[in-house]
């Protein structure tokens, strides 16, 4: 008996300091859950794992210095290893919910960032029009040796610099420092016949290009096109981003989207990001990652190969809000799952020639459950009226360049960069560059 009432007095000490432990657990919660109300679901986290861990402590020792002498104590000793294991379930969920609230700590740094301009901007011009800028970076200079260039650029060469899509062409740049750059012209797309106004292959813009040396696994041509045509997204091939095989179809169409409201309205670019899964020659962990514009609404899309994708997708975010046009161009999705979102956006009352010509902004956001939570509000960054003169009548379509490595001394030291279109009074566009000051490096996943 006295060695049961030795046992019953531990039992209820382990009880005690259960019930502690769940106590301490449910109000640190509670004060959590009321401080971060607005936070995304998973981005809740509180810091218990000392707490729990100390509980842990003491009721793996009670239950090894615990001999069961009766049906009773066996049961209690069963009831005390049922607490023990819904602490242990807790105390994992803790430290995932810990880990999560942590990979926001580093992306929170790009609002404190300062975006500063170059003042002899802008710095790439051409006898006609140059729009919507696609730059690609890659420090082994696309593997063309030592007299490669470090940037490339596809452009827009159009009529009049704004109208998209109308008698609109893709030409390439080139440049060792992203600054100082090279036209080489219109790109080459052996069959298409620029003579031939009934050949519709030849009117191409909005580029989004991707670069893998390793063909993205699967021994291919390393570089890859992707454009609005009259008829859907069309993907076409390059061995040195100059010389293309044109498309003779859409790899999707606007029939491969649901006729209802939430996608009326044409195509207007498929802007993709590829990562490879940490195997740049297999291909089974590969994923193209992408963000269709359907006129101002941008949704996320997916594929294995890059060619066949998920549609439809999840709404990216629905822009400032009504009477707000919006169109996305460069997305970062960081490790933690957070997105970047760097777009375009115009006010019907501002008077532009291009509908999301008023401005380029920024928004931090993570997708969860089919839907997009922003994690702070929506920032501009540049606006027409920021009394520049080369950008003064529009200002729009961001592409923004991401490297750890701060580009290698290539250039400006930077983690982020930026070029974007202008126009100004004067009617002559052109494309402007900026960096982002202030910012830290973190692990992105382009």
């Amino acid at each position: 008996m006295r060695r049961f009432g030795q046992f019953g007095r531990l039992s209820g000490r382990v009880l005690t300091l259960l019930a502690i432990a769940i106590a301490c657990a449910a109000f640190a919660l509670l004060i959590v859950i009321l401080r971060h109300a607005a936070a995304p679901p998973d981005a809740t986290a509180i810091d218990l794992p000392r707490r729990i861990t100390g509980a842990e402590s003491q009721l793996t020792d009670a239950h090894r210095h615990a001999a069961p002498l009766s049906d009773a104590a066996t049961r209690r000793q069963q009831q005390s290893l049922k607490l023990l294991d819904a602490v242990e379930r807790t105390q994992d969920q803790l430290s995932a919910l810990t880990k999560s609230l942590d990979s926001l700590s580093a992306p929170a740094q790009m609002e404190k960032a300062q975006w500063v301009e170059y003042q002899k901007n802008p710095v790439f011009t051409r006898d006609g029009p140059a729009a919507h800028p696609f730059v690609v970076y890659d420090v082994a200079q696309f593997g063309e040796g030592t007299n490669g260039a470090f940037y490339k650029m596809w452009y827009d060469q159009c009529d009049d610099g704004v109208t998209p899509m109308d008698k609109t062409w893709i030409g390439l740049a080139v440049s060792p420092d992203g600054v100082r750059w090279t036209d080489l012209g219109e790109l080459k797309r052996p069959g298409v016949d620029r003579n031939n106004p009934e050949d519709w292959r030849q009117y191409i813009g909005h580029p989004c290009v991707l670069y893998d040396v390793h063909g993205f696994g699967r021994g291919g041509l390393p570089y890859r096109l992707y454009y609005p045509g009259w008829d859907g997204i069309r993907l076409e091939e390059s061995r040195d981003g100059l010389t293309w095989q044109p498309a003779d179809a859409p790899i999707f169409t606007h029939d491969d989207v649901p006729e209802e409201p939430t996608f009326r309205g044409p195509m207007h670019g498929l802007y993709a990001s590829y990562d490879d899964g940490g195997t740049p020659t297999d291909p089974r962990d590969d994923m193209f990652f992408g963000w269709i514009d359907y006129s101002g609404r941008p949704f996320i899309v997916c594929s294995r190969d890059g060619v066949r994708w998920q549609m439809p997708g999840t709404l990216l975010f629905d822009g400032f809000g009504a009477g707000m046009v919006t169109s996305v161009f460069s997305v970062h999705r960081e490790a933690g799952g957070i997105m970047h979102i760097f777009y375009s956006y115009g006010d019907n009352a501002f008077e532009s020639p291009a509908p999301a010509g008023e401005g380029i902004a920024y928004l931090q956001a993570r997708t969860l459950n089919q839907r997009t939570l922003p994690l702070m509000p929506a920032r501009p960054i540049f606006h027409a009226s920021d009394k520049v003169a080369w950008r003064s009548v529009v200002t729009m379509c961001p592409c923004v360049v991401y490297d750890a490595d701060a580009f290698s001394g290539h250039g400006d030291r930077a983690y982020y960069k930026m070029w974007y279109h202008g126009v100004g009074p004067d009617h002559r566009s052109g494309i402007g560059y900026a960096t982002l000051q202030g910012a830290v490096p973190v692990e992105v996943k382009q």
